[in-house]
């Protein structure tokens, strides 16, 4: 009995225990002036730690972009205003279009307004409650000015990019989320809990059946 307890309690640790997967673009050698309207990304495309190729699902837990110093209205003339309560809309496709769906919406907003709040290399950030996502579906991550489905250009901010497009996994977006095909935002994401490999859940489902049987015994 006393040597059972210890035992189940590490098979369920090596089962249901996970660390942080991040996924980034770290680099910077250019801005989008005040038009950045998102980034693409996709969980499987050059996470760190990799959770496997067998994962199917991830959840989100923050996702990062850096200021340029340099956004102090929207993109196409749209009012500085917008700025003011900025969530993150997740899609799993581009909202330009017909078939995009909102899978998820950030907990927090940010007051980008004015810019000079926000000075070159400031990291902004947002939350999500564990948002679970498909571990090889594209994403996009687009900013909005409230929590219901986004309109075109209606929030861009100034962010730092890299003109040498190093992520594969997607791409910066532009005025009415049009992908630049060269540039990259720096960003970060933050993921969590993957679903457990199936190797993994079978161990765990064969050590708790051992342990039964002893007890039995």
């Amino acid at each position: 009995m006393n040597i059972a307890k210890p035992s189940l309690f590490f098979l369920f640790a090596v089962s249901a225990s996970h660390g942080a997967y991040v996924i980034s673009q770290p680099n910077n050698n250019a801005t989008f002036g005040n038009a950045a309207t998102g980034q693409s990304f996709t969980p499987s495309q050059g996470m760190v730690d990799n959770p496997g190729e067998s994962t199917a699902t991830i959840d989100l837990t923050s996702f990062s972009f850096w200021s340029n110093g340099g956004a102090s209205a929207g993109p196409s003339g749209s009012p500085a205003s917008n700025l003011d309560t900025v969530y993150l809309h997740i899609y799993d496709a581009n909202p330009s279009g017909s078939g995009a769906n909102l899978v998820g919406v950030s907990t927090n907003s940010r007051d980008l307004n004015p810019a000079s709040n926000f000075p070159q290399g400031t990291e902004i950030s947002w939350t999500f409650n564990n948002l679970t996502l498909n571990y090889q579906t594209t994403y996009f991550a687009v900013f909005s000015k409230g929590t219901t489905r986004t309109d075109i250009n209606d929030v861009g901010i100034g962010l730092q990019v890299d003109n040498n497009n190093p992520y594969s996994g997607g791409t910066g977006l532009t005025n009415d989320f049009a992908v630049a095909a060269s540039q990259d935002a720096k960003f970060s994401a933050t993921f969590t809990n993957p679903v457990p490999e199936p190797a993994v859940t079978l161990l765990g489902s064969i050590g708790i059946l051992s342990l039964l049987r002893r007890r039995r015994a």
